[in-house]
């Protein structure tokens, strides 16, 4: 019944969330004149320094109002805290240079302008600084394609099961700890310490009248 109620929750009631993602690269400082291997390297080591510093940018209060006053977004209502609660950024692989900037919402549309509007708006406030400016590129932007639905249905459904079977065998071992008879006659000895001598069968009436 669980299971079944967690399947009838996650598909009927519970709302779709759809995920739009864009992903940019922070590139690599060329301007220098050293072309030398080891310069190469340590731009590259300075760049994946500056990734979490361009993370916590992405994600700052004045990237979402900048977001929010947007002529993609404006028309949605949005607030900082609503920006910031669908917005997740992270590094693609541990010695990438990518960002992957992906933000979550009930409407597809939303999540697609939000998303993108992210991206522009990062760029345009990373580029405010001096030693930022012009690193951070766009490589991909949210469309039909990159969103992706999730009403975590296959969750719930696993969760409803789960708490079947824990709620079954509370019940039967509640049961247990609750009977109070005898089911065998060592059982009885054991408990009294006595011996039992004879048992009798009980007898009841059956439904025509006679005895069973």
């Amino acid at each position: 019944i669980t299971t079944i109620a967690g399947y009838l929750y996650a598909t009927k009631v519970k709302d779709t969330v759809y995920t739009a993602s864009t992903t940019a690269i922070v590139v690599v400082d060329s301007s220098g004149s050293s072309s030398s291997s080891t310069t190469e390297y340590q731009n590259v080591l300075t760049a994946q320094h500056m990734l979490a510093t361009v993370q916590d940018i992405i994600a700052s209060n004045a990237v979402a109002k900048d977001v929010i006053k947007s002529d993609s977004c404006e028309k949605y209502g949005l607030t900082v805290g609503a920006i910031k609660g669908g917005l997740h950024v992270e590094i693609l692989t541990k010695e990438s240079l990518v960002l992957n900037i992906s933000y979550s919402s009930t409407d597809p549309q939303l999540a697609k302008d939000v998303a993108n509007q992210l991206l522009d708006s990062s760029i345009d406030k990373i580029n405010e600084f001096e030693q930022y400016a012009n690193r951070l590129r766009l490589l991909d932007v949210a469309d039909d394609y990159n969103v992706s639905a999730n009403d975590g249905s296959t969750l719930l459904i696993i969760a409803g099961f789960i708490l079947g079977v824990v709620i079954a065998l509370g019940i039967i071992v509640i049961k247990h700890l609750l009977d109070d008879t005898y089911n065998s006659k060592e059982s009885f000895e054991n408990t009294y310490d006595i011996d039992v001598l004879a048992m009798l069968p009980i007898i009841t009436e059956s439904e025509n009248g006679g005895n069973k």
